[in-house]
C-alpha cells in the first residue's frame, strides 16, 4: 500500500502491518501518476514501479527512488520540423519584392541598402569602439550548427497527448505541451509559425512552435485524415466529407486520398472539391502501400550522361504515386504506378512469391520507385526492388515536350528494373532530402535489428551491369557497378553507429544549408536524429585545413605584387629612353 509518503506491507488475512517505510522527502504526486506497479517478498522488502502521466518510470526499492527515467517520447505518432532562421540583412519579403521588381529598381534598391547598412555599421563601430578597447564588449559569433542548418526543431506528438520539442543537435527539450488527448495523429507548421495538432476526436490546437504557448483551441468535427495542399492550405477529411481548413484555396488544385481499399482523386476549385477519378481494389485486396512524387522536390539533372556523352533523360512527370496492393488470399504483391490527375495505370508488376503483407515499404524517388518486401518462396528473403523510369531506353530520346498539358496524351515510361536481397528484414524506408538535389539521392533502410542503413542510390541502380565485365564506356560513367544481387552491410554504412534503436516506425530527412548534408531522424519507440553526406563533406573545409598558412600566402602574394610593381613600371620607363654617343 502506497500514501503520499509511506510505503507499507499489510498482512491480507489479518490486515496487521508487517512493515513501513518512509519516502523521506519523496512524495507521491498521485495527480501525476498513472500506474503503480508493486512487488514485495512479504517480509521487508517492497520493490515499485511507477507510470507517471507525462511518460516517466521510476523504480523504487524499500520507498527509495533507484532510477528515474524519460520515456515520454516513446510511442511518438506525429511529427513536426522546424527551422531555425539565422537572422540576416534581408528578409524573406524584401527578397520577394526585389524578385518582382524591374531589374532597374532592384538594382537601385539593392545600392541604397547596402549604403544604409554602411552608415549604421559606422554608427555602431564607434558606438562599440570604447567598449571593445576596456574589453567589455566582445564580437558576437553564430554557431556553426545554426549557420549550416544543423540546428533544427523535431516536434513530436505521442499517443498520451504530449507534444514535445527536441533540439536536433543535442536532443535538448525546447519545450513541451500537454493536450490531455490521447488521439494526435498530426502535426503541421505554417509560414507563420503557428504549430497546428490535430486530434481524431475534433479538438484543435494552435501554438507558437518556438516557444509551444497555447495561442489558440477549437473544436473541428471529428476527422481520419489531413493532407497538405500546394497553397499550404489542408484538406480535413471527416465522417462528413473533405473540408479546406486553415487558409482558402485560391486557384485550382488536385490531391489524392486513400484508405485500405480506394483510393480517390479530387479536383478542389476554391473551396468547392469535386471527385475527379477512384480506384477500388478487388476482393481480397489490400493496400499496404503508398506513396506519391515529391512536387516540391528541386531537380539538378534531367538526365543521366552516359560513357559515350549521350543522354539518357528521365521520366519527370510530377504527378505519379506508388501503390502497393497485398492479395490476402494469394499472397501476391502488386506494385502500381499510377498517374494522380487522372488515375492511369502506367506500370504494374506483381510477385507471386508468398508475401507478407505487413512486410511491405514503398518510396517514390526522383525518377525512381523503391520498395521492400519479405517473401517465403522459393526461400525466405529480403527483398528489395528498384525500378527506374525514363523517357526511353534509347539515349538521347526525349519524348515529352517542354510545355504540355497534364491532361493530354501522354507516352508511357520507359522501364527498368532490378531486384535486390538485404540480409535483415526492413522496417520502413525514406529518401535524404538536400537543398538544391545536386547530392546523391541515398534510400535510409529501417531495419528490424534495430539499426539505420544508408543505402546510396547508386547502389540501387536498375541498370547495373549483370553477367559480363564492365566496357570502358560504361566505366566511364558516373559510379556504374556490376549487378550484385546481395546488398552487403558494412559499419560505414549504418548511420545508428553502435546503437540499438527500438520501434522504428517513421524516418525523417531535413535538408540543412550544405548541400552535402542531411539530417536524419527517427521515431518511434526510440528517438534518433544523426547527420548524413552520400556524397561526402564536399562543400565544408575539413579541420585538418591549415587555414594559416592559406592567409600567410595571400598576404606574401600581396606583398609581392606591391613590391614588384614599382620595380617593373620602371623598368619599363628606362627602356623608353634611349641616350645617344656625340658625333
Amino acid at each position: 500500500m502506497h500514501t503520499e509518503f509511506h510505503a507499507n506491507v499489510i498482512d491480507a488475512d489479518t490486515g496487521d502491518e508487517i512493515v513501513s517505510h518512509q519516502l523521506g522527502d519523496h512524495k507521491l504526486e498521485f495527480d501525476e501518476i498513472e500506474a503503480i506497479h508493486t512487488k514485495t517478498d512479504g517480509v521487508d522488502r517492497i520493490y515499485t514501479l511507477i507510470q507517471y502521466k507525462s511518460g516517466e518510470l521510476e523504480f523504487l526499492r524499500n520507498a527509495k527512488s533507484f532510477w528515474r527515467r524519460d520515456f515520454s517520447l516513446s510511442d511518438s505518432v506525429a511529427h513536426a520540423i522546424l527551422d531555425i532562421e539565422v537572422e540576416g540583412s534581408l528578409t524573406g519579403d524584401e527578397l520577394i519584392q526585389e524578385e518582382v521588381l524591374p531589374i532597374w529598381e532592384a538594382y537601385f534598391s539593392r545600392i541604397i541598402r547596402h549604403y544604409q547598412e554602411l552608415r549604421a555599421l559606422y554608427e555602431r563601430f564607434w558606438q562599440i569602439l570604447p567598449l571593445w578597447t576596456t574589453g567589455e564588449w566582445t564580437f558576437p559569433t553564430i554557431n556553426n550548427d545554426k549557420y549550416f542548418g544543423f540546428e533544427k526543431i523535431l516536434i513530436l506528438a505521442n499517443n498520451r497527448g504530449y507534444v514535445t520539442a527536441l533540439n536536433s543537435v543535442n536532443g535538448e527539450k525546447v519545450w513541451v505541451f500537454s493536450t490531455e488527448q490521447r488521439d494526435i495523429y498530426q502535426l503541421e507548421i505554417f509560414d507563420d509559425g503557428q504549430l497546428y495538432i490535430f486530434t481524431k476526436s475534433g479538438p484543435l490546437f494552435i501554438l507558437d512552435s518556438k516557444t509551444g504557448e497555447l495561442i489558440s483551441q477549437e473544436l473541428l468535427a471529428p476527422s481520419s485524415s489531413i493532407k497538405r495542399l500546394h497553397d499550404k492550405s489542408l484538406l480535413v477529411e471527416t465522417s462528413e466529407g473533405l473540408n479546406v481548413v486553415a487558409g482558402h484555396n485560391n486557384g485550382t488544385s488536385y490531391t489524392t486520398s486513400h484508405d485500405a481499399h480506394t483510393i480517390k482523386g479530387f479536383k478542389i476549385v476554391e473551396d468547392s472539391i469535386k471527385p475527379s477519378w477512384t480506384f477500388i481494389t478487388k476482393p481480397h485486396e489490400i493496400i499496404v502501400g503508398y506513396s506519391e512524387k515529391n512536387t516540391e522536390e528541386l531537380v539538378a539533372n534531367i538526365g543521366i550522361v552516359l560513357g559515350d556523352r549521350s543522354v539518357l533523360y528521365k521520366y519527370l512527370y510530377p504527378n505519379l504515386a506508388a501503390v502497393a496492393v497485398w492479395n490476402n488470399n494469394t499472397k501476391a504483391l502488386y506494385l502500381n504506378i499510377i498517374d494522380t490527375l487522372t488515375g492511369e495505370l502506367l506500370h504494374s508488376v506483381v510477385h507471386d512469391t508468398d508475401v507478407l503483407g505487413d512486410s511491405v515499404s514503398v518510396v517514390f524517388g526522383e525518377h525512381w520507385v523503391v520498395y521492400t518486401f519479405y517473401s517465403n518462396k522459393p526461400t525466405p528473403e529480403q527483398h528489395v526492388v528498384v525500378i527506374d523510369l525514363f523517357e526511353s531506353l534509347v539515349p538521347n530520346t526525349r519524348l515529352s515536350k517542354d510545355s504540355e498539358s497534364s491532361f493530354g496524351a501522354r507516352h508511357p515510361p520507359a522501364i527498368s528494373t532490378k531486384s535486390f536481397i538485404l540480409p535483415v528484414k526492413v522496417s520502413t524506408l525514406a529518401i535524404t532530402k538536400t537543398r538544391f538535389g545536386v547530392t546523391t539521392k541515398a534510400v535510409v533502410f529501417s531495419l528490424e535489428n534495430g539499426q539505420l542503413l544508408l543505402v546510396p542510390k547508386f547502389i540501387l541502380n536498375s541498370r547495373r551491369v549483370f553477367g559480363r565485365e564492365l566496357t570502358n564506356e560504361e566505366k566511364a560513367q558516373f559510379r556504374l557497378l556490376p549487378y550484385d544481387p546481395v546488398i552487403s552491410i558494412d559499419d560505414h554504412s549504418v548511420i545508428s553507429h553502435k546503437r540499438q534503436v527500438l520501434g522504428q516506425e517513421t524516418i525523417v530527412s531535413m535538408a540543412t544549408n550544405l548541400e552535402s548534408t542531411s539530417i536524419v531522424c527517427s521515431y518511434g519507440l526510440d528517438v534518433f536524429c544523426t547527420r548524413v553526406s552520400p556524397s561526402s563533406q564536399f562543400d565544408k573545409l575539413t579541420s585538418s585545413f591549415d587555414k594559416i598558412k592559406l592567409v600567410g600566402s595571400i598576404i606574401i602574394l600581396v606583398f609581392l605584387v606591391f613590391f614588384l610593381r614599382p620595380m617593373r613600371e620602371s623598368k619599363i620607363l628606362k627602356n623608353l629612353w634611349v641616350v645617344e654617343a656625340p658625333n
